[in-house]
Order: C-alpha cells, then structure tokens, then sequence
C-alpha cells in the first residue's frame, strides 16, 4: 500500500489576475501562509513517516509550495516526473478568464458547462485548440502514480488541474465513462 496525498500549490500572483497555465509566478504571503498551515497539519498528521514530495512542474507557485513543504516535513528532496506534469491547455494557456472568453466564447461555455457537471469533459475539450484530451491526461497520472512504489508515503504538489485529476484516478472516475470525470474546485493548499 501507498499514501498519496495531492495539494494545490498556495495563492500565487497570477492567481489574482485570474491566469491559467503559462510560466506561474511566485506566492503571495497568503499563500506562503496557506503553504505553511497545511504543511503544518501535514506533519503532524504523517509524524515519522518517510515523505517524498513531487512536484508536478517548475512554476513558481509550484516550485515555492513544494519547497517551503521539503522544509517543514523535513523531506531534502523534491522529485518530479515526466508523467506528473500539468495538462496542456492548447489555446486557454497564458490567457485570464476575460481573455479566452472574449477570444473562445464558446469553449469557454462548454468548459464552465462541464465545471458546473451539466455537460461531459469530451464535449468541452474539443472546443479548445491544441487542449490535450481529458482520457489521456487521466491515464498519464494514473500511470504515475502505478509506478510509485508501495510502502510510501507521497505528497504531489501540483496546479488545480493536477490535483483534481490526480482524485478522480483515486476515484476512478475515467473520462471515457460518460459524465464521470468531475471537476473539483480546490482552494489554495488544499491537500
């Protein structure tokens, strides 16, 4: 058996522009706070327990979460996979809410459709250009965390899309089940 426990990174910069993907930025203090809360209860909840931490990309949010955790769970080593990477967001990334519903209105429609579970994943990836498809993002984490070796306890610090992906392969909750996979809206730090 395996322990492993996603949390989205703390409140970064771009979050208050209302950016998705791109290069990240760093962490508000809020968001260093969140990091160090959770962190905290972290360590407490996994007391003496071997921690390894991945972090799913080297944004700056990511990168700070996963490094002020390293520090607090005591863990000298932050590891990252080619197979724990975000999705690829096609024509959404580097682009604010109010940039890609002016510039895709429609797929903009569809995904707030499919965030809200009127509408399946498929229907709304198709709309964005260049999106990588839900199934497959599903199977790249899945196949991550099979490779993970048992007996271990693992925390994956990731983005949004990361950490909502990563508890639906808990749940299996597949993208090719229709109206299975869901979106989670987790708030910073959540683990």
């Amino acid at each position: 058996m395996k322990i492993v426990i996603g949390c989205r990174h703390g409140e970064a910069y771009k979050n208050l522009k209302n950016l998705y993907g791109g290069n990240g930025s760093g962490l508000t203090d809020t968001g260093r706070s969140q990091v160090l809360f959770v962190s905290k209860e972290l360590k407490t909840l996994l007391s003496g327990k071997p921690i390894h931490i991945f972090r799913s990309c080297e944004r700056g949010q990511v990168t700070e979460t996963a490094e002020i955790m390293s520090s607090v769970l005591e863990a000298p080593t932050v590891y990252s996979h080619p197979l724990f990477s975000p999705i690829k967001l096609g024509a959404f990334d580097s682009l604010s809410r109010e940039d890609q519903l002016r510039l895709y209105p429609e797929a903009c429609k569809a995904h707030e459709a499919w965030e809200k579970g009127e509408i399946d994943i498929s229907e709304s990836e198709k709309l964005v250009d260049g999106m990588q498809p839900a199934l497959d993002y599903y199977d790249q984490i899945k196949r991550f965390i099979d490779i993970l070796p048992d007996n271990q306890t693992y925390i994956l610090v990731g983005t949004r899309s990361d950490i909502s992906c990563l508890k639906n392969v808990m749940l299996n909750q597949r993208p090719d089940k229709n109206m299975s996979y869901k979106y989670y809206k987790l708030n910073y730090a959540e683990a």
